[in-house]
């Protein structure tokens, strides 16, 4: 599946504006708290890191379930290929252990509070209580519509701005920075 995604951070009244926009004009989709480990996969030349990558590794745990995920394209980029497996609650301890053997073993846990509308040909995600603030993720739903025409509303009446690259880059070199990678079998996150 090739996603078209754009994100950018929110203040305490844009989160309260989007949410009551979505809340009346979108459909709620999801309203969960996820936990997310984002591998760190420097040491894998194929994959790489944050700056340099080529693809990011992920396991995802919420209520609809738990995925383990490989996002195709930098991860800074707008358009990536995702594809991922589901895992039963029992696999995920095994799947770690499997990684951990083949030297995945450590990653940047990042839980948060999740909101999906649909609202037109747009999930607008909301993000709250995360180690990357509150922020927007706004991804076309069909690829092959305009993604300024299809966003438009919501820019203009939340004043929605988005990171650049090199915003989004330097967000993530601080934040991982200021909260290290863990290992996920000491750390007994699932």
């Amino acid at each position: 599946m090739i996603e078209f995604e754009k994100r950018g951070s929110l203040t305490k009244d844009q989160v309260i504006k989007l949410t009551s926009l979505m809340q009346e004009k979108g459909e709620l989709l999801k309203n969960d708290s996820e936990k997310v480990v984002f591998f760190e996969t420097k040491e894998f030349p194929t994959v790489g890191n944050f700056n340099t990558g080529t693809a990011r590794l992920s396991l995802k745990c919420d209520n609809k379930g738990n995925h383990f995920r490989i996002k195709e394209g930098n991860p800074s980029a707008n358009v990536r290929s995702e594809y991922s497996v589901e895992l039963k609650d029992t696999d995920i301890y095994n799947l770690i252990y499997i990684l951990n053997r083949l030297g995945l073993t450590d990653g940047f846990y990042r839980p948060t509070d999740r909101k999906d509308y649909k609202f037109g040909n747009l999930m607008v995600t909301i993000k709250t209580n995360c180690v990357m603030g509150d922020h927007f993720e706004l991804e076309l739903i069909n690829p092959e519509n305009n993604f300024e025409i299809e966003s438009k509303t919501l820019i203009e009446e939340i004043k929605l701005e988005f990171w650049t690259t090199e915003e989004y880059k330097t967000r993530i070199a601080h934040l991982m920075g200021s909260n290290p990678a863990i290992n996920l079998i000491e750390s007994k996150i699932f």
